[in-house]
């Protein structure tokens, strides 16, 4: 009569997990890169800053700008976008926090194509309006 020499009491009890499955607990998969980013909307042509350190997430519409320029021509921008202010946000996106807003995008768009154009826009939209 042949003795086997292999434990059958590991696998047959469930309790010692076998390698494959030490494996697989351990190996996590990593997000696919459309959840590991915020969603914010469509990004702006003209609007978003590849240097730029703050998004500003409206309704359909996303900006990348510098919190510097829109802090030199707005105090509500100058709280907003202070050191504290940004770092007390969470969502990041392209390593800038994104700081959301319930303004409509296509307004926003106006107001901050103001900031950055100056007077020129301003004429053009004051002679559009007129």
């Amino acid at each position: 009569m042949t003795i086997s020499t292999r434990s059958r009491g590991r696998s047959d009890t469930g309790n010692t997990p076998n390698k494959r499955q030490k494996v697989e607990e351990h190996v996590q998969e990593a997000p696919p890169p459309e959840e590991a980013q915020p969603v914010v909307g469509e990004r702006h042509a003209s609007l978003w800053f590849d240097e730029g350190n703050v998004v500003l997430a409206a309704q359909g519409k996303s900006f990348k700008l510098h919190s510097g320029v829109l802090a030199h021509h707005s105090k509500v921008f100058r709280d907003l976008l202070s050191a504290p202010a940004l770092a007390s946000l969470q969502e990041r996106l392209d390593g800038c926090p994104v700081l959301r807003t319930d303004d409509n995008g296509d307004v926003l768009a106006q107001l901050l194509q103001i900031v950055y154009d100056g007077a020129k826009r301003c004429a053009v939209l004051l002679l559009l309006w007129l």
